[in-house]
């Protein structure tokens, strides 16, 4: 039942906060640069993310493999 819970109220954090999360990322969690990043074209911002979840998804790639190499 925690887990359930705990999953409940992730959901319900990044479902509130999801545009926040995506202009933090975006900012590398700064946020003076905040105001830089809604400067940003919607297309620039997308082709980031999109380029850093497919990178992200390969080091994961990697490293399940190396893992399973030991």
């Amino acid at each position: 039942m925690a887990i359930e819970q705990a999953i409940a109220a992730e959901n319900k954090l990044s479902g509130r906060w999801k545009w926040f999360s995506i202009v933090d990322k975006l900012a590398m969690s700064d946020m003076t640069k905040y105001d830089a990043i809604y400067k940003q074209s919607f297309i620039n911002a997308l082709n980031y993310l999109s380029y850093h979840k497919e990178l992200d998804e390969w080091k994961a790639e990697i490293e399940k493999r190396q893992n399973t190499l030991k």
